[in-house]
């Protein structure tokens, strides 16, 4: 073993460190970005017109809680979310809001009655979203 070993060595943990670092920092950005996005994206698809559309339209800070909850089921990658508490958590991480529980699980009870959201064992999903699940694992097992 030389000290050109040792050199060596030093320089290739150097070198793994710089790369650490941009990675890092990438990582954050990115990190940053997708918050954005998913935030941008709920209240897109949280805003649905109604009525015959002459009503006045909500300005973007005048969303619901009804709304955030709606557009967080509807953006998520997951049809399924493992739980309210995920659902809850989703909500504060796009819209930066903590919704009092003492008002969001009665909500979501609320939610469930109408039909809007389907709770099961203990998981929860956007209604239209498990129906439109159904409806096309019912097309793939008949094209089968």
């Amino acid at each position: 073993m030389s000290e050109s070993d040792i050199h060596l060595v030093r320089e290739r943990r150097a070198s793994i460190a710089r790369m650490r670092k941009v990675l890092d920092e990438e990582d954050h950005d990115l990190a940053i970005t997708e918050r954005t996005l998913a935030r941008l994206q709920a209240a897109k698809t949280a805003a649905k017109p109604t009525g015959n559309g002459a009503g006045r339209p909500k300005a973007s800070g005048d969303l619901t809680q009804t709304d955030m909850i709606v557009g967080a089921l509807r953006g998520s990658a997951n049809t399924w979310l493992s739980s309210s508490s995920e659902l809850h958590g989703l909500i504060e991480a796009i819209h930066g809001v903590s919704i009092n529980k003492n008002s969001f699980y009665p909500l979501l009870h609320d939610l469930d009655e109408r039909g809007i959201i389907v709770r099961e064992n203990g998981r929860i999903a956007l209604a239209e979203r498990v129906t439109d699940d159904i409806v096309a694992e019912e097309r793939r097992e008949a094209a089968e």
